[in-house]
């Protein structure tokens, strides 16, 4: 700002002070770009604000419930996969094959 205040024209030395009407466009310059700075950030965070909460709003909105998803595996044909599946995802853990006995049948519940 200071050699802007100095100059004086091409090709001739700068004296001090000889341009004092340069100093408010110099802070007014200043002061506007840094609103129009901040004016962006502040408008990016804003939008991205409400972009997520719009996002946020529509997945509430949206939920999936087990039943409605599609069963993407079909059971398994071979016996022993078919097992391991029911051992897996049944609630209550069978530690022993079935058995015609249930009641001898070994199980733990979920923890």
């Amino acid at each position: 700002m200071w050699a802007g205040v100095d100059a004086t024209g091409r090709r001739s030395i700068p004296v001090q002070n000889s341009n004092l009407w340069v100093v408010p466009y110099y802070i007014a310059s200043t002061i506007i770009g840094g609103f129009l700075v901040i004016n962006i950030f502040v408008g990016v965070f804003v939008d991205c604000y409400s972009m997520m909460t719009e996002r946020a709003t529509l997945t509430r909105k949206k939920k999936l419930r087990e039943k409605d998803l599609p069963d993407v595996f079909d059971d398994p044909a071979h016996h022993l996969r078919r097992e391991a599946i029911r051992v897996v995802t049944h609630s209550r853990r069978v530690l022993a094959p079935r058995s015609p006995f249930p009641e001898t049948a070994v199980t733990v519940d979920h923890v």
